[in-house]
């Protein structure tokens, strides 16, 4: 029988739509009795708001890639560290072979077992993915990547619960944030990443074809030695699964806005926008 590890509390977090600056922008034709001047100030307006948004994403994601202050003693961060040549099969194989330093859990109990280019139906899994490729979803970077499955235990009755990598090292000296590439795959229902028993709520800052790349606030955790874990949250409908990969882990000394912070100043930009253009729309022609 396995053992029986209690995590912390891991709040689910949902993947959100990718913001665009339009949002900001109402139909500013008005009925058409806006003037040439008022509409060409209006596209200025859009072009200046979309352009700032552009530039502080940018701006953000160069500053987090640059701040990088090294893994402390944490392992694998990155996956790229199998023991040997990982060759795919049907069976299960050592969990620690595949993901040294890490610790797996389904649900809340510790399974010593993972896989290789595997994927389960509506089961808990956890797997790395890498060559060959197309075998199952392919790497987000480099030749490995981590699949974490939430999905059904089978009990009797079965549960859903979540599927999790975890472990404990030292948060390296002047991190103020911690970021990854994450993708959630299909009809994904969410992840969840937490230090130190806190759910670490993790912000978008850029998307490719390939990844997401999100950060997360950390500050006063530098130097301290604390647990590590992130999940693929349990389906809220028994049989489904969600599938979640997760790639290059990394802690930085760059600061990461709170949501609610951004969202006040977006929400602050955009009210701006719409008072500017009520008093202009009520100017005579």
């Amino acid at each position: 029988m396995e053992n029986i590890l209690f995590p912390p509390s891991l709040t689910p977090c949902v993947r959100r739509e990718r913001f665009t600056p339009s949002s900001l922008n109402p139909d500013f034709a008005n009925g058409g009795r806006f003037q040439w001047a008022g509409m060409a100030v209006k596209k200025l307006e859009r072009q200046m708001v979309s352009g700032l948004s552009i530039l502080t994403l940018s701006a953000a994601t160069a500053a987090l890639g640059q701040g990088s202050v090294g893994n402390g003693t944490f392992q694998d961060l990155d996956f790229e560290s199998p023991s040997g040549t990982p060759v795919q099969g049907s069976s299960f194989v050592s969990l620690a072979s595949l993901f040294p330093g890490w610790t797996g859990l389904l649900g809340p109990y510790v399974t010593t077992q993972a896989a290789y280019n595997g994927q389960s139906t509506g089961g808990d899994i956890i797997s790395l993915v890498g060559p060959p490729s197309g075998q199952i979803f392919p790497p987000l970077d480099g030749k490995y990547s981590a699949l974490l499955e939430g999905g059904i235990i089978p009990f009797e009755p079965p549960v859903s619960a979540s599927a999790s990598l975890s472990q404990t090292g030292l948060v390296p000296d002047g991190a103020q944030s911690l970021q990854m590439k994450i993708l959630p795959i299909g009809n994904s229902t969410g992840f969840a990443v937490s230090l130190g028993g806190q759910n670490i709520p993790m912000v978008p800052l850029s998307s490719t074809p390939a990844y997401t790349l999100y950060a997360g606030s950390i500050v006063g955790f530098a130097g301290k030695s604390e647990n590590l874990t992130i999940s693929a949250s349990a389906p809220p409908i028994l049989g489904n699964e969600n599938w979640v990969e997760f790639d290059d882990i990394t802690f930085s000394s760059q600061l990461v806005p709170e949501p609610s912070t951004a969202a006040l100043e977006m929400a602050g930009l955009g009210l701006g926008l719409l008072l500017h253009r009520r008093q202009r729309a009520g100017e005579p022609n």
